[in-house]
């Protein structure tokens, strides 16, 4: 019972701090026009974050070590608090950018600490369901954060919403105080062997596979909003309606996702990834059928929500379950993701309308699921090589 007091804990932290990461895409229209600047380079907002995170991650991961970890958890959830309550009192579109850079910098050392504790809390064939279960509060944030921080800025203004998110990492931090243990690595695994793990082709392939399917759910996602109250004509108050079924839904993807990765990764890897790319296409042919959203809205939720989960147990199938680093790679490397993916469907907006990036984001996704068939059939040659030897 302790153990998984401890995994849902730490699923805990990851929505408070991933709804500081994601809920800010609910209220990017009302950003753009607090700052006077234009949708696409309001969508800033959210690859400065991304960017940060990718860069920072294979530094400072390996300096983490033999600290403390309930100390390291505390002072990111310090960070993150004092990072949603700044931009309220300094409103500029220059200080948003720097306190979005901020705690980013401090997320790949979050997801180390959290998903290699959760690894090894649990029975080796349990990996995916205690990854899932701990990436159920980053899906709850990005499908629940978004509709949340949307329907407080309806309600209130986009002060209020982060005002909530302040709130949730200081509730989050005084959990952490009560339940997560002293824990200290004496013996943690040398940064070198981590790297040599790491340093194969296999790895780089399944963390590039990784990114294009990140960036491929992030080219739609990140914009969501604005196409439902832009392309759609959606009052905030509906779009937010919908943003809560995408949620409810991705909630139920994020649990069948554990379960099924727990059977085959590669399988349920390949059927994600393509659910993903047809469900978005479809949903944007729509364009003025209103009535059809909803249903697409709540299946495009389950199948989203999966993709998390995907790419992390994808990412620590790859090496030992003590490697910190591919942790904090992974996220750095998905975080480029977001920002590939964002950064793209940016342009495709400002090319082709709102209603294009349905497409940027599939061939995104097509990309990801060629890279993973090239994994495949690279296994299928070295486990032939090792049964001829």
């Amino acid at each position: 019972m302790k153990n998984k007091n401890i995994l849902w804990l730490m699923a805990l932290c990851a929505f408070a701090i991933n709804t500081t990461e994601f809920g800010i895409v609910g209220i990017l229209p009302q950003l753009a026009e607090n700052f006077g600047v234009t949708i696409d380079k309001a969508g800033w907002l959210v690859s400065a974050f991304a960017l940060s995170v990718a860069v920072s991650g294979p530094i400072l991961t390996g300096f983490i070590g033999k600290l403390n970890k309930k100390s390291v958890l505390s002072f990111i959830l310090v960070i993150y608090t004092i990072s949603n309550l700044i931009p309220i009192f300094i409103q500029s579109y220059a200080v948003a950018i720097a306190f979005r850079i901020i705690p980013a910098i401090l997320l790949p050392i979050f997801w180390a600490i959290s998903i290699t504790t959760a690894v090894s809390l649990v029975d080796p064939s349990k990996k995916g369901s205690a990854v899932a279960t701990v990436f159920s509060g980053l899906s709850i944030a990005a499908v629940l954060g978004v509709p949340l921080g949307s329907y407080i800025t309806s309600l209130f203004t986009w002060e209020a919403a982060f005002y909530f998110m302040a709130a949730l990492n200081v509730i989050s931090l005084l959990f952490l105080f009560i339940i997560f243990p002293n824990i200290r690595t004496e013996n943690p695994a040398n940064a070198s062997s981590q790297w040599g793990e790491i340093m194969n082709v296999k790895v780089w392939l399944g963390l590039a596979s990784n990114m294009m399917l990140i960036a491929g759910m992030f080219a739609t996602y990140s914009y969501m909003t604005a196409y439902f109250q832009q392309e759609l004509n959606m009052s905030q108050g509906l779009s937010s309606i919908m943003l809560f079924a995408f949620g409810f839904t991705g909630v139920i993807g994020n649990s069948w996702a554990g379960r099924e990765l727990n059977k085959n990764v590669l399988r349920t890897s390949n059927l994600v990834t393509v659910g993903i790319a047809l469900i978005i296409m479809l949903l944007f042919l729509i364009r003025s059928e209103l009535w059809m959203a909803l249903p697409f809205v709540m299946v495009w939720g389950f199948i989203h929500t999966a993709g998390f989960v995907v790419t992390q147990v994808r990412a620590v199938s790859l090496v030992s379950s003590d490697n910190q680093l591919i942790n904090s790679m992974n996220v750095s490397i998905c975080n480029i993701g977001i920002a590939l993916g964002t950064y793209l469907g940016g342009e495709a907006i400002s090319q082709w309308g709102l209603g294009s990036i349905g497409f940027a984001g599939a061939a995104l996704l097509v990309s990801s699921l060629i890279i993973g068939t090239f994994i495949k059939q690279k296994q299928k040659e070295n486990m032939t090589v090792s049964a001829t030897a």
